[in-house]
């Protein structure tokens, strides 16, 4: 009950036929009288029954006064020619070599072609049972120089469908079909039966429920990968850019923490500098290159320059160059001789 069609395998139609000589037209006169159900591979005796059951409810006709008798297709001209029967239920695909044989069987004579009886209220009777379906026979089908059947008429009929559990993947459904249909010309060369394998109706609110992928393939709405993920794509890139975000906000945080390490380096190149400017000893301007040279060592060491933004740098850069010129400058004064004071005194003639 819960299966989904995929592909429709076969229509077969359920023919009630009589010889002429039987006298018997339509599918009301079969009270009282005796009806051969033939033998078919697709469909069981009680199968047969109940859709025999149906045609003759609909026109009014007491299921207990028809009686049946099952036939196989070699018996069905002897019974006809001992009188056992007086109209045949066959269930079978119009056209096919098997129906064309029981057609022949039930009227072997060219000028006395068999009478076809019609459910013309097919239809109807579809509609109010689903299970069934309305076939429509075509004129001369059967072939004869006389047209086996003379006109077209309507019938039940009942169809043989491939069928998948509704949680198939729809790229798998869509997939099956695809294949069957497009392998149907060669698979039909060596089974003919394959002529009749046809794609379902697309209407959704069909009886038989038509799998999703198999009306994705029919209406070639298949989704190839960007549809099918592209909610993920965009979910993803959403991700991304909130890490991103995360990542460069973490990343502020760390420069933001590494920059009072830059301020004291500053604050004590500053330090140095007046340090050095007076200084009265040459270790003491020895002591400020010393320490300036490990300010160097902690400025340039990777994980600092990784914090360190480009005005920083050029600050550093400034202060030490100061530093270094002071001590320049310093060591030199300090390196010259000193000069004793001037001392004014009165010169005599």
């Amino acid at each position: 009950p819960s299966s989904q069609t995929i592909l429709v395998m076969r229509r077969e139609a359920a023919l009630l036929v009589a010889p002429q000589e039987s006298g018997i037209h339509g599918i009301e006169e079969l009270e009282g009288r005796r009806v051969g159900i033939l033998d078919t591979a697709s469909a069981s005796q009680a199968d047969d029954q109940s859709l025999l059951d149906t045609a003759l409810a609909q026109y009014g006709v007491p299921v207990d006064s028809v009686q049946r008798t099952a036939l196989s297709l070699a018996g069905l001209s002897r019974a006809l020619v001992d009188k056992r029967i007086d109209a045949v239920l066959v269930l079978g695909v119009p056209g096919s070599q098997r129906l064309d044989e029981a057609i022949t069987a039930i009227a072997p004579l060219r000028d006395k072609p068999p009478v076809f009886l019609p459910i013309a209220e097919a239809k109807a009777v579809v509609q109010r049972l689903p299970v069934f379906e309305a076939v429509e026979v075509l004129r001369g089908v059967f072939g004869g120089a006389q047209p086996k059947p003379s006109a077209d008429f309507e019938t039940l009929g009942v169809s043989t469908r491939l069928v998948a559990r509704g949680n198939l993947a729809n790229e798998t459904a869509g997939e099956v079909i695809r294949l069957i249909l497009a392998a149907r010309p060669t698979i039909a060369a060596a089974v003919p039966a394959a002529n009749r394998i046809e794609a379902p109706s697309g209407d959704k609110g069909a009886a038989f429920p038509i799998h999703p992928g198999v009306l994705a393939f029919l209406d070639d709405d298949e989704k190839n990968f960007f549809d099918k993920y592209s909610d993920f794509i965009y979910i993803g890139a959403m991700c991304l850019s909130v890490l991103g975000t995360a990542a460069a906000a973490a990343m502020a945080r760390l420069k933001r923490q590494r920059a009072p390490d830059t301020d004291q380096i500053l604050r004590r190149l500053i330090e140095l500098i007046r340090l050095a400017r007076g200084a009265r000893l040459l270790e003491v301007l020895e002591a400020c290159e010393g320490e300036a040279d490990e300010v160097l060592e902690q400025a340039l060491a990777l994980d600092m320059l990784h914090g360190l933004s480009p005005n920083r740098i050029c600050a550093l850069d400034l202060a030490l160059n100061q530093l270094r010129l002071v001590v320049s400058e310093r060591r030199q004064n300090l390196a010259a001789p000193v000069r004793a004071q001037f001392v004014p005194r009165v010169v005599n003639d």
